[in-house]
């Protein structure tokens, strides 16, 4: 079974530069932005919005798929160890980590100044360069 870390931060904060560096290792694999938040955030909507579901709930075998849902999408994923990047730290997206990840939750944010994000994004922007 793969480790699973979880990374986020502010853009321009060195998401993707550490990430890159992650990668390097053979035994790391760091994602692009992850859809996982949004496909859990789907599956766990069933149970409150879908018609079929709701005329046979079966909470327990949807919370099955929850449940194994890092497992199933990164089985075919080399490595030991994933640095999964998403916006897990929202408190609705960090609810469902904790309520159907099935180990200790460890995130990394990356922290840096807001001056200097908007500083970053007006460079990008500076049609001087």
């Amino acid at each position: 079974m793969k480790k699973i870390y979880f990374m986020y931060g502010l853009p321009r904060a060195g998401n993707t530069l550490l990430g890159s560096i992650l990668n390097q290792n053979p035994k790391i694999n760091a994602t692009a932005n992850s859809v996982l938040p949004e496909m859990m955030f789907v599956l766990n909507n069933i149970k409150s919005y879908d018609v079929a579901y709701n005329n046979f709930p079966d909470e327990k075998s949807l919370d099955n798929v929850l449940e194994n849902l890092f497992d199933s999408y990164y089985q075919d994923w080399d490595g030991d160890f994933i640095v999964e990047r998403g916006a897990w730290i929202t408190p609705f997206n960090f609810a469902l980590l904790e309520r159907y990840f099935q180990s200790d939750i460890k995130i990394v944010v990356l922290v840096r100044d807001i001056l200097d994000v908007i500083k970053s994004y007006l460079h990008l922007c500076d049609t001087d360069v």
